[in-house]
């Protein structure tokens, strides 16, 4: 009553039993008259109750409350705002609609409206980043209007934007902090490409059962970095089904795909890795153009055929989002297998021999193979020795289980090691000429001296005569009797 009034119109409360000697607390708003004269003032109150017996009783009492003087002071707000685009992309431009609005009882006056803090992620347009907006009578609105620009490296989702507004307020300046809400979009993450730069075996070819070291050079030339990059020699089938083969075939180039998840690992049929897994862990492989270099260790199958094969070679990571990704490339490589033919010494090499005589050679060539052996010439060459016969012979193929044969002749030039070489050359399964190589190795002697002519004349030595026998024998005859031994 008086210069009180409930608020929200709330002017009673029920209670529940208040026994002997309890007590209660009640809270109840009210809101005070503007003509309520400052100072000590009441609010009475009326209680209504009933004993046990059910009749009702009630009391009456005054709340003592002093109301001070009311000063006029302005209270500017951001009292709404609007942003579009809304989601807006990072790096895009936005504009907010919005109205400042002074609730207070005061004029607010050079107020100036500033969208910027310690952390933005609104960023000044064309306008600036603070608006002035002059003076604001008391109950009375300003409509806003600023273009910004989201912060290139924003978060996605709704992100808060420091805002303030200033006013004077009797020549002294007052400062209102506040908040927007920018809801950021999701953008796509830059992607990794991830390219098989080079890779090396050593080698032009590679022979069926050869160990040998593969290094490589991945090279990342995408946008996005590649996290947690892991590199396994195979496919790796995902959860989704997808992968690539086991590398038989023939062909060359590398391919790639994309996937997520994790699978089952397929290792190549023809290269087969040794010392390890067959997965290196490589880390992180960062953006626009950054490398990393790597070498396993292989063995290939000892039963493949003649071909070009890809070695596929399966790179899982992590995306800048987190998401997972997954390609493959593949290294073309050459194996080369030998044809399956024996070829016979027939005429053994002695271990040594004399400077100046010949050594004769015959050989034959067999074929074991199922296919047939595309030979084209036989060479032989020497050191130490000079090649009398043989040093080129054109011969025909050999189909299989046929055989043919050829015959070399070289002559030891001096004393020392003699090293004979034989080749058959011949079209291998990928239709290059190709050689098989023999070595035969001996040591040359000299000959023997010849005697030398002195110049003197030969002494005649006569034969025995019987006369000269029949001397020989009385002698010994004589010698034995005196020795007592004769008769």
């Amino acid at each position: 009553g008086g210069k009180f009034v409930p608020s929200n119109g709330q002017a009673s409360v029920t209670l529940p039993d208040l026994s002997a000697g309890g007590s209660i607390g009640v809270q109840l708003m009210v809101d005070v008259m503007k003509d309520a004269t400052a100072g000590p003032n009441t609010i009475p109150i009326t209680m209504s109750y009933r004993d046990f017996s059910g009749e009702i009783y009630t009391s009456k009492a005054n709340l003592s409350v002093v109301i001070s003087d009311s000063a006029e002071v302005p209270q500017v707000v951001l009292s709404s705002y609007s942003i579009a685009p809304s989601p807006a992309r990072p790096g895009q431009t936005v504009m907010i609609n919005g109205e400042v609005r002074n609730s207070g009882s005061a004029v607010a006056s050079q107020v100036l409206l500033r969208i910027a803090g310690t952390e933005n992620v609104l960023l000044a347009g064309s306008q600036g980043d603070t608006l002035p907006l002059g003076d604001i009578a008391p109950g009375a609105s300003i409509p806003v209007l600023l273009q910004m620009v989201v912060k290139s490296d924003a978060k996605p989702g709704p992100q808060p934007q420091p805002v303030s507004l200033t006013y004077l307020l009797e020549g002294t300046a007052k400062e209102v902090p506040g908040s927007l809400t920018v809801e950021v979009a999701k953008t796509a993450a830059e992607s990794p490409l991830i390219l098989l730069q080079t890779f090396s075996t050593g080698k032009d070819f590679l022979r069926p059962g050869e160990i040998f070291d593969l290094s490589l050079t991945l090279e990342n030339v995408g946008k996005g970095s590649a996290e947690e990059l892991l590199v396994t020699f195979g496919t790796v089938e995902n959860s989704s089904g997808s992968g690539t083969g086991d590398g038989s075939g023939s062909g060359s180039g590398s391919g790639s795909g994309s996937g997520s998840g994790t699978g089952t690992t397929q290792p190549s049929a023809i290269f087969a890795t040794m010392g390890g897994g067959g997965t290196i862990y490589i880390g992180e492989l960062g953006a626009e153009g950054e490398e990393t270099s790597l070498e396993q260790k292989f063995i290939v199958s000892g039963t493949v055929e003649s071909g070009i094969y890809n070695l596929p070679i399966t790179l899982r990571y992590q995306k800048e989002d987190g998401t997972a990704g997954q390609n493959t490339v593949s290294a073309s490589m050459v194996v080369i297998a030998l044809p399956r033919v024996q070829i016979t010494l027939n005429t053994p090499i002695p271990e040594m021999v004399n400077a100046g005589e010949p050594i004769m050679l015959e050989f034959e060539i067999a074929n074991s193979g199922t296919k047939t052996f595309n030979l084209i010439k036989t060479t032989v060459e020497a050191t130490n020795a000079d090649v009398i016969e043989g040093q080129e012979t054109m011969l025909a193929p050999v189909k299989t289980d046929s055989d043919t044969s050829f015959m070399g002749q070289v002559m030891a030039q001096a004393e020392g090691p003699v090293t004979i070489t034989v080749k058959v050359h011949y079209l291998n399964d990928l239709n290059q000429e190709d050689a098989l190589v023999l070595t035969y190795e001996t040591e040359a002697m000299p000959l023997p001296e010849e005697p030398t002519d002195t110049g003197e004349l030969p002494v005649d030595v006569p034969p025995p005569t019987e006369e000269s026998e029949e001397k020989d024998d009385t002698i010994g005859r004589l010698l034995l009797g005196l020795l007592g031994l004769g008769s």
